[in-house]
């Protein structure tokens, strides 16, 4: 796409290897997944922000795959004004 066409610009700003296992819970909350009460469906506790990520997680790659702990490119990135 040329830039001109672009709406949004992003800069890398890291790039690492980990498998979903490893992840912090700042890193679940950049994610999207806070925690807290009601974060997991039925779940009737307070979540920490890593269980609704392993919920979701699962949710969307299949149950083995939390399990099997693959690999993952982890990409960090900001949006630079035009």
């Amino acid at each position: 796409m040329p830039r001109w066409a672009r709406r949004i610009a992003l800069e890398v700003t890291e790039v690492r290897i980990e498998r979903p296992q490893a992840i912090s819970e700042a890193d679940c909350i950049a994610e999207g997944t806070p925690g807290g009460p009601g974060a997991i469906p039925g779940y009737g506790y307070h979540a920490t922000p890593g269980e609704p990520y392993r919920w979701l997680w699962k949710q969307i790659n299949g149950p083995g795959n939390w399990d099997a702990n693959p690999w993952l490119r982890v990409v960090k990135f900001r949006r630079v004004a035009p």
